[in-house]
């Protein structure tokens, strides 16, 4: 009883408290201005969590938030502030954070597939995409809930998911999964 708050990871491990859990899967939003600060004490966090959970990375899937992405370079939010595509460089915290998390480079649409066998047989795909797409169109604004289209095509292909030579989807039985951030109602 230090008066101290917990931290969120201690907070979770104590919540599943002896239950074996096999993954952690984290949809984005780690930071508030995607800054190297807040990425560095989110991987602090996650690393924290893995290691309470006996996990290492290769048990952690994680896609970024628009959060996540500098949409503006201004060091303070502002909810006025206009939003446009991003340049490639609001991205490289995120992308540097994914590094250091994973040790290789994030794919160009930061998305991640994921294929795991379980104990008991089921096999679990699960496709991590990026919702904060870095565009604009006529019909969305940027980083408000698009998922590129190649960003799926990359991940579907990194999980074998092509269709056959008859052109219908491949069959398995594995579990699909899809991961994202934002949520999937038009706006």
């Amino acid at each position: 009883a230090s008066g101290r708050a917990q931290t969120l990871s201690a907070a979770l491990a104590t919540a599943i408290g002896q239950k074996k859990i096999g993954a952690v899967i984290a949809s984005g939003d780690f930071t508030f201005l995607g800054s190297e600060g807040e990425f560095a004490e989110a991987r602090v966090s996650l690393n924290r969590l893995l290691g309470l959970l006996d996990l290492s990375p290769d048990h952690l899937m994680i896609v970024p938030g628009n959060h996540d992405i500098q949409w503006t370079t201004d060091d303070t939010y502002s909810e006025g502030a206009a939003v446009s595509a991003a340049s490639p460089a609001a991205r490289r915290n995120y992308e540097r954070f994914y590094e250091q998390m994973f040790q290789h480079s994030p794919s160009e649409h930061l998305g991640m597939g994921r294929r795991w066998l379980l104990p008991s047989g089921l096999m679990i795909d699960i496709a991590a995409l990026n919702s904060s797409s870095l565009q604009t169109g006529r019909n969305f604004l940027a980083g408000m809930g698009r998922i590129d289209e190649a960003s799926f095509q990359d991940v579907r292909s990194k999980l074998g998911w092509q269709s056959s030579q008859d052109g219908n989807p491949s069959s398995t039985l594995a579990l699909r999964l899809l991961v994202i951030h934002h949520h999937l109602t038009v706006t």
